[in-house]
């Protein structure tokens, strides 16, 4: 199975997290889920960051159509 990975950073701020709001609401609304995420700070800002994980679609059309469960090489 194959997935994509996607970093979202924000600064902490009013308009830092409301970009981070509406990125991330639209990216779990097309299917990807949050893993992880977290923060610190440096240049006298909090910022912060979200992991977001989700399964390659085509790949998994490609192994629906092909009907392929397991690879028989494995």
């Amino acid at each position: 199975m194959a997935y994509e990975v996607k970093i979202i950073t924000f600064i902490n701020d009013r308009e830092g997290r409301e970009d981070g709001e509406e990125t991330l609401t639209r990216l779990v609304n097309d299917g990807w889920e949050i893993k992880t995420a977290g923060g610190g700070t440096g240049a006298e800002m909090v910022w912060g960051f979200v992991i977001l994980q989700r399964e390659r679609r085509d790949t998994a059309v490609n192994l629906e159509r092909l009907d392929l469960g397991t690879d028989p090489n494995a």
